[in-house]
This record gives C-alpha cells, structure tokens and sequence, in this order.
C-alpha cells in the first residue's frame, strides 16, 4: 500500500514538472506541445510496476464502464467478457465486432477501452445506420500466463461467438490485441475455420522481437520506451516463441480485408509497415491509415483529437464496405 502511494505521488509530481522539461528539451518538430508532454507522461506511466499499472488501467476502467456500461457480462468455463450494443433506428444492416484490447499482455481489461474506443467506434458505425453488438474479450494477464494461453483464449471467444450465431463479424484489436486478432486470422486460414467479413487492426504489435528501426529513432517520442516494451515481451513469451507469437513472420494469404490504423511516431512503425507491404503482396486487401504524427494507439490515446476523429470515421466507411460487398 506504501509502496503504491509513493508511486502515485511519484506520478503526480513528473505530470506537473513533464511541460517544464519538454520546454527544455529538443522535442520532435512534428509534435505539438501537447503531444509531447503526454507521451512523455505515459513514457513515465507506463514504465511502472507491472502490477501497479494493471491496478492503475483496471481502475481506469471501472471509471469508463460507469459512463458507457456493458449491456450484459459472460462468464462461462472458456470465455469471459462483455457485450456493448448500439442499435440505432432504421438501421440497414447488423454487425457483430469482436475486440480484443491492448495492453502489452500485462494491463488492461475487456472495459478498458469501452470509453475510448468501442463507444466512439460504435458511434462510426451508427453513423452509417449500422447498428452494432461489441463483444469485449477478457483474456489472462501476464506473468501469471503466458504465450500460447493468450492466443488459445482469443480462438475460443471467436468459436464461442460462431455458436452464438454471431452476424456479419469484424474483428478488432489494438496493440497487443492487435498481435492476437491477427494471429487468430492466420489460424483460421490454417484450421479452415469460417473468415470474418474483415479485421481493424489499430497498432498491431506484429513483431514481438522488438528488433525494428523505430524502436531507435522513434523511442523519445511514442507512448512507451523500448525498454518498457522488452520487459512486458519477456513476461509474455521465451525467446524461442517469439517468431511463433510475430504474424509477420507467418504466412498472410488468405486473410480477410483489413484496415491498419497507425502512427509515424511509434515504435512499431516500421513492423506494421512491412506488416502492410507483405499483406498486400499476399493479395489482402488492406486499407491504410499512418498518421506521420501520431504515436501508439493514438485514436485511444488522442480519442479528441482530429486524427482521431478522421480515424474512427474511415472505420465506419471500412465496415460499410464490408457489409457492402458480402
């Protein structure tokens, strides 16, 4: 207890000193001031205890889940998590997403992002007349399980949703749930097992051996350092499961339309570039959007932001079009 108030006074006094030493430090000119100051906090946030952060983000999103509330919790033997539902009048079609959050493995939960992500997500969709049922996956943390749990977790929720005769499915993770949703596609090519209509995949974490440019030249400006990264990497899986856990390393033939949503000032910049490139080489059809700004994750992180609201608008357009074509 101690320990955790002198993390959080901790915590409180680098966010008031953090625009003090962005002023005195050589910031990125791509970055407002603004920007550079949070990343700089959540660098310090997210550098944290793993324990200390998972309470932080589990707190974070009990708060979330009080504004915008699960319609209805599950817990069954094999899978956890929530429903949101958005039905909107007149509507001209139904979808059926199935989120898989971040969270490096070690934080976060399936109400995490219910504020930040799936509402304004849902509200893209609605705009569309497209209403809208999110199931929320809750899957094991790290260090207490490890690679291949995680991924086994993901490929049951789906199976689970099949039964339920889930309609018109989109898939969707960010970051590490990014690394799952599509590890959980290229699964189900192998298993021939029944394809979404499509998967939104905001800065999937393709690439687990953090051995990439961006992790360099890009690690004073994103939302976490490297060195945050390799620790939550290691708690996650061995050295020998990291190309086993990379889906860049694996096969993308035959993977649904899929839109990539990152930043151009994130550490996985380069992955989820060359992630793109070997999809579309594989003949996936895949729409982009790299804001040359934005860091990690940044329609979560930046959720008010222009960039964002540019983002979670070209969902909406990406889901119709899915509907569209099925």
């Amino acid at each position: 207890m101690i320990t955790t108030v002198i993390t959080l006074l901790s915590l409180v006094g680098y966010v008031i000193i953090s625009p003090f030493l962005v002023l005195c430090d050589d910031r990125d000119d791509a970055q407002t001031f603004y920007e550079a100051v949070f990343s700089r906090v959540m660098r310090r946030i997210t550098s944290s205890d793993p324990e200390f952060l998972r309470g932080l983000y589990g707190f974070y999103g009990n708060l979330q889940s009080l504004i915008y509330r699960p319609s209805k919790i599950v817990e069954t033997p094999t899978v956890k998590g929530v429903w949101y539902e958005a039905i909107v009048e007149n509507a001209i079609a139904e979808v059926t997403v199935y989120y898989v959050h971040g969270g490096g493995f070690v934080c976060g939960s399936a109400t995490t992002q219910s504020w930040d992500l799936i509402k304004p997500l849902t509200d893209a969709f609605n705009a569309k007349k497209i209403s809208t049922r999110v199931f929320s996956l809750e899957y094991d943390l790290t260090p207490q399980h490890q690679y291949p749990h995680q991924r086994n977790q993901t490929l049951e929720g789906y199976k689970w949703l099949l039964a339920q005769k889930a309609q018109n499915m989109i898939l969707m993770g960010d970051s590490a749930g990014g690394n799952m949703v599509t590890v959980l596609l290229q699964t189900l090519v192998r298993e021939n097992l029944p394809m979404p209509l499509g998967a939104i995949l905001i800065s999937p974490w393709v690439d687990i051996s953090v051995t990439a440019r961006s992790y360099t030249y890009n690690n004073k400006t994103d939302v976490f350092d490297g060195s945050t990264i390799t620790s939550w990497r290691d708690l996650y899986a061995t050295d020998k499961d990291y190309q086993e856990a990379s889906p860049l390393f694996h096969s993308l033939e035959g993977l649904p339309p899929l839109m990539v949503v990152y930043g151009g000032k994130e550490l996985m910049t380069d992955d989820v570039t060359e992630f793109v490139s070997r999809a579309k080489k594989a003949k996936v059809d895949v729409k982009v959007i790299c804001h040359p700004r934005m860091v990690h994750n940044y329609p979560v992180f930046f959720r008010y932001s222009g960039a964002a609201a540019e983002a979670y608008y070209e969902m909406g357009k990406f889901a119709w079009s899915l509907i569209s074509n099925c």
